[in-house]
């Protein structure tokens, strides 16, 4: 693990040819791919955003994985991926940084740049390595048990996760452990004091209890379940047509469930619970997604329709035990209004929520695969 840097560091990527004579004949170290999109930022340096000892892959879970570090700004831009609009933060090895007070090369024009050296061998076929691919970054992690306090111990080292933050972090991981229904208040607001947290140890608590008594009554029942209630989905509103900088205001928790099915989905596209702590806010776009890669599949997805990314609206990973790698929710048009005069609106959304509607990130659950809207 990376012990020797905090969050707020500068660092120095290394030149690209230095970072290529560490990969094997895959391409990888230490089974993490190099993409073709990294290697824009060689020879250039960047604050740490985040150091990460696990992070959350689609169909596997929370798994653990060594020397990473998530540099500010230092996102795919999905050009050598069919035009994946996801937006992932690359991941970069500690191998292939320069630590503040080292000394690095300055920058050769003849070490630099994709057209300098040309294609590795590893790229000769055309098949370009992806980090948002789960098949590759099965191979870079490793099963991590929630219980390794070394995990936490970490992160407050590195600054990644203040000590309140780990406490959250827990709660949610014993929620989601006794699947309870109701959403944790307290969260849900934002409200990270410790008398808050407190109140919150009291409510989690208070639900597990009647998780398992809940449990052994519908054992003594027979264990009968009620049909499923099926839920039309709402009818499609007119096409927005966003385009990055436009102002839009995330529309209100009901609106958002009218224009669900019973899935919970709108299209195929999942509304993740985490996702309502935007809802009312104002927030410029980011960008318009027409194409992504499954993450779990790693097959691309594309004439995806009238779906965006905002600036700041985020997941900052405190339900998913903490992954730092800070991935950009997916917002239907349907879920946006468009609004004048919107300058001067906060439009950081990096905290996280829990509510009613259970499910998962976008890039995180099998039932949340994208299909292609008609429209």
């Amino acid at each position: 693990m990376v012990t020797s840097l905090r969050i707020g560091a500068v660092v120095h990527v290394k030149q690209e040819r230095e970072i290529l004579a560490t990969l094997d004949e895959h391409g990888m170290y230490d089974g993490l791919p190099l993409t073709g999109e990294m290697r824009g930022f060689c020879g250039n340096s960047y604050k740490v955003l985040k150091i990460a000892n696990r992070i959350h892959i689609d169909g596997m879970g929370v798994r653990g994985i060594d020397e990473i570090v998530i540099l500010e700004g230092a996102r795919c831009d999905g050009s050598l991926h069919g035009g994946c609009g996801r937006a992932c933060h690359l991941l970069f090895k500690r191998a292939w940084l320069d630590l503040p007070g080292q000394d690095h090369p300055a920058p050769n024009v003849s070490q630099t740049g994709g057209a300098s050296m040309g294609e590795p061998s590893f790229w000769k076929a055309g098949v370009q390595p992806c980090q948002g691919n789960g098949i590759p970054l099965a191979q870079a992690t490793r099963p991590l048990s929630p219980l390794n306090l070394r995990q936490y111990i970490q992160d407050l080292k590195s600054g990644t996760w203040k000590p309140r933050d780990i406490v959250c972090i827990l709660l949610f991981l014993l929620n989601r452990k006794w699947d309870t229904t109701q959403p944790i208040w307290g969260l849900s607001q934002g409200d990270r004091s410790w008398g808050g947290l407190v109140r919150i140890s009291f409510i989690v608590l208070g639900q597990t209890a009647r998780w398992h008594l809940g449990r052994a009554w519908r054992a003594r029942l027979g264990n009968a379940k009620a049909a499923p209630v099926v839920k039309p989905q709402g009818p499609p509103s007119e096409p927005l047509h966003l385009r990055p900088g436009e102002w839009v205001e995330v529309k209100s928790r009901e609106g958002i469930q009218a224009t669900l099915d019973s899935r919970e989905k709108h299209r195929g596209l999942g509304f993740c619970g985490s996702m309502l702590r935007d809802c009312g806010k104002r927030f410029r776009v980011l960008s318009q997604v027409h194409s992504i890669v499954d993450e779990r599949t790693g097959r691309q997805i594309t004439g995806i329709k009238n779906t965006v990314l905002l600036e700041g609206s985020v997941c900052s990973g405190i339900s998913y035990r903490g992954c730092p790698r800070l991935c950009y929710w997916l917002w239907r048009e349907d879920w946006l209004k468009t609004v004048e005069g919107s300058e001067g609106q906060p439009v950081t959304s990096t905290t996280d929520d829990s509510s009613k509607l259970r499910g998962a990130c976008p890039y995180a659950d099998r039932r949340n695969i994208l299909i292609p809207s008609k429209r």
